[in-house]
Order: structure tokens, then sequence, then C-alpha cells
């Protein structure tokens, strides 16, 4: 975790960190929400309260993704440069025009992570990059592993809240598990789950490539 060094050897920690990950940690950490971006996409994850009732666009694309991978509960990532998978969605709803960006530029390295309350990612790795996670609301877990394998040594949790700020390269923390411990609301956890609340976590990420 980045953070304020109280210790001298907390200081001497930090400086251990790549120069690059410090740069974006310094450019993000004013970075905020505010409360009524909060509590629209708390209104647009809220699961359906009756049978056919509609529901908003961030619950619409969790279940295409959950149609799509059951292998575990989704997320959401949107692209916050070039195309997202699920841009199509956002222009139905009236929130995106169809030429707003480049055709063909698909993925992102600087995206906005939105984790309904009990979903998670699978343990993967993000190779040679570098990069931040920083936490803008709610709460989020990152356990880092020393590999990737399914028995993989865990080498650390972090608890992330508002404001705090993870970091990964290629030779450091590049594979982790993100989950989001909120309440999710009835039904059981596992592959498949999807949370009964409207209750989230949402991150920053920005992911540099050599």
């Amino acid at each position: 975790m980045i953070g304020q060094a109280t210790s001298f050897d907390e200081y001497a920690r930090q400086l251990m960190i790549p120069p690059a990950v410090m740069d974006l940690a310094r450019k993000a950490e004013d970075l905020r929400l505010s409360a009524w971006e909060i509590e629209a996409m708390r209104k647009h994850l809220a699961p359906a309260t009756a049978p056919g009732e509609k529901v908003g666009l961030l619950r619409q694309i969790l279940v295409e993704k959950y149609n799509h991978d059951k292998t575990h509960p989704p997320y959401i990532r949107v692209a916050c440069t070039g195309r997202g998978d699920y841009d199509h969605l956002a222009a139905e709803h009236g929130h995106l025009h169809p030429d707003d960006h480049p055709k063909g530029d698909i993925g992102s390295p600087v995206v906005l992570e939105i984790w309904p309350a009990q979903h998670y990612s699978p343990i993967h790795s993000h190779g040679h990059t570098t990069g931040i996670v920083f936490c803008l609301a709610g709460q989020l877990d990152v356990m880092v592993y020393e590999h990737l394998d399914w028995d993989a040594r865990k080498l650390g949790l972090l608890t992330l809240t508002p404001g705090q700020c993870a970091w990964l390269s290629r030779d450091n923390y590049a594979v982790h598990r993100v989950y989001c411990p909120m309440d999710g609301g009835g039904g059981s956890t596992g592959p498949g789950y999807m949370n009964a609340s409207a209750d989230f976590g949402a991150s920053f990420h920005v992911y540099l490539n050599p």
C-alpha cells in the first residue's frame, strides 16, 4: 500500500516503490467520486424488486456478464479510454454516443472497476505491467500471491478504503485477487452468485505497459 510513512522503516520501504508508481499515485491522490455519482451507481446496480421490473444499466451489464461466464460473480470494468465490451448498452441507454470513441480500440490501460458486494475477481496476473489500484468507494480486499497458480502462496492481504492506493509491477505484486467484502444481501456466495443489494466498492486502475 502507498501511504504517508510513519516510521523510518516504512519510509525506507516507500523508497523501493518504482518512481512511475509514485507518480501515478500522486496524480490520483485527490481523486474522489461525488455523492451523486455514488448514488447513481447504487441506483443502477439495484436488483429488481419484482419479476419483470426494469433494472439499471449496471445491473443489466452484470446479468449479461453472468450469462456469458458463470465461473465467478461478475464485476464491471469501465474503459476510461478507447472502447469497452459493453459500450453498446451504454449507447442504448443514452449515456454514450456510438461515435464518441474510435472504433476498434478495444481495451484500456485506464479503467474504473465497480465491485458489487460479495463479488470478486479470479486470481490473475498483470504480467509486465506497472500500475496502481486506487479505491474510490466502499471497501475492497486485495489478496496478493507469489505467483499465478491455484495453490500459490499468499503474500499479504490489503484492505482498501476510499483514498487508499495499492500498487503492482512486473517484479512485485503482479498476481492478485480483488474482493468486495460488503453486505451482499440474501443468497449464498460462490460462482454464479449475484448479490441482492446495491452495495458496492469502486476502484480506479492505471496500467502502464513497457
